[in-house]
């Protein structure tokens, strides 16, 4: 092969395979703001050396200037066991444990590295480079003419080089026996420990000067694997992600569901209280006024009526989730009609203060939200004896375009944030609650591209949303 061609098809060829590695970089980044899981960083870390294995490889065959040359050399060699490092432990997060032999083959690529590192510091600062002997002549190879090295590995470089071999082709060995340990056909990766093995095989002959007429192919030893751990953490990404809107779908219907049957019961059982005691009259013949009875009876049978046509049409409206341009005044307004009742029979004082802004949202669920928050506030603070005077309050920041629901408490101790919105959990112990109103609050407004938060900087128990 004449040398342009090699220079060439060396140059382009790893060119093309920096790219590749480069968008698996991204890729595994995808997936890791997609899990948030740190071990993900690993295939990361693997591809991102890889891809500068690669760009140093094409670089040095653009001839600077003798002494850049020779110092890339160690480059390659840093950038090489890092990456194979990084695969270790990538195989590692892959099989869920750690893999029987690697810690010497761990120990001895950060070994490595950190020699070459080293050895970089003394060649800048010093000219002293103890892995490399200089000659005075370009070699009569191929290999060395395109990367323009006037260095050569001495005996300490070959050991460690050789050594570094040996290493690879038993981790590789020991990632097999593995996968046939736990019955995994892998074929991408099964495929990658082939040809790791004899791409190392190939650098290995090259490096320590055996031969100079053939290619540094170290990077395709990784590149099955980037695609196959890149797949897997998209495929839990995606599973991720389905399961979520499975359950955000799941726990807007038990919203739905809960919110109006709750309200309903909550809301009826006066009027059935008094129907009730009304017919108990009748038939005992307690009744002087039978008609101002009937009357009454009807009057409060009308009225259950009533409120249960208002909660099932909010139940129905709010499987639409199209938005439309309202107010906050509009919501907060629509809220109080459902609660203020039942603030004024608990005695707690309501307090309103509101600075209006105009809100882009499902208004039937942004009401829903806010009635759970005020009813939760007003389970925690209306218990007789419990404060001398409760009092609830909303206000509003339209500059900040938030929301505050604050009531007289002193806020919400030896309870995390994430377990307070947590479903299934209560405060209320045995005397009550499902421990759904707040977890689904928070998932609708979510839902809505809106923030609930717990503010923990102030004196009162502080529930604020963020519009």
């Amino acid at each position: 092969m004449e040398l342009d061609l090699y220079i060439s098809f060396t140059r382009y060829l790893t060119t093309f395979v920096f790219s590749f590695f480069v968008y698996q970089f991204f890729a595994s980044l995808a997936n890791y703001y997609q899990i948030r899981d740190r071990n993900i960083l690993w295939p990361a870390a693997m591809c991102i050396s890889t891809a500068c294995y690669c760009f140093v490889f094409a670089f040095n065959t653009h001839f600077i200037n003798q002494k850049l040359s020779d110092f890339i050399l160690i480059i390659f060699w840093i950038c090489a066991y890092s990456s194979f490092y990084c695969y270790l432990r990538t195989v590692e997060v892959y099989f869920g444990h750690t893999v029987k032999g690697f810690s010497f083959a761990k120990t001895f690529c950060l070994f490595f590295v950190a020699v070459q590192v080293i050895c970089s510091f003394t060649t800048l600062a010093f000219d002293f480079n103890f892995l490399f002997d200089k000659h005075n002549y370009v070699k009569d190879n191929l290999f060395a003419q395109t990367m323009h090295f006037y260095v050569s590995p001495n005996l300490l470089a070959k050991g460690l080089g050789g050594l570094g071999a040996i290493v690879v082709f038993y981790s590789c060995t020991m990632v097999w026996l593995e996968l046939n340990r736990l019955r995994k056909r892998e074929r991408l990766l099964r495929l990658g420990i082939i040809i790791s093995f004899l791409v190392v095989l190939n650098d290995s002959l090259l490096g320590l000067e055996v031969t100079g007429a053939i290619l540094p192919l170290y990077y395709f030893g990784n590149a099955f694997e980037a695609v196959r751990f890149n797949i897997y953490y998209r495929h839990l990404s995606y599973r991720k992600m389905y399961n979520l809107e499975s359950e955000v779908i799941r726990l807007s219907k038990i919203a739905q569901f809960g919110f109006a049957a709750a309200s309903i019961a909550h809301d009826i059982k006066n009027h059935i209280f008094i129907i009730k005691n009304s017919i108990d009259r009748l038939i005992r013949g307690r009744v002087l006024n039978h008609e101002e009875t009937y009357l009454s009876i009807d009057k409060h049978t009308d009225k259950i009526t009533e409120i249960t046509n208002l909660y099932m049409d909010v139940f129905k409206k709010n499987t639409n989730s199209d938005k439309s341009d309202t107010t906050i005044k509009n919501v907060v307004e629509e809220a109080l009609e459902l609660v203020t009742i039942k603030f004024r029979e608990a005695g707690v004082k309501l307090d309103v203060d509101i600075s209006d802004f105009d809100l882009r949202c499902n208004p039937t669920e942004v009401t829903i939200c806010l009635v759970n928050i005020l009813k939760n506030t007003l389970e925690e603070v209306s218990p007789e004896g419990k404060y001398e005077s409760p009092w609830v309050r909303i206000k509003t920041d339209a500059n900040k375009r938030k929301l505050s629901i604050v009531d007289c408490g002193s806020g919400v101790i030896n309870v995390s944030k994430q377990e307070l919105f947590m479903l299934g959990y209560t405060t209320k112990g045995s005397a009550g609650g499902h421990g759904i109103g707040l977890a689904i609050t928070k998932e609708l407004l979510g839902r809505a591209g809106f923030k609930l938060d717990l503010d923990r900087n102030e004196l009162n128990t502080t529930f604020v949303i963020d519009f």
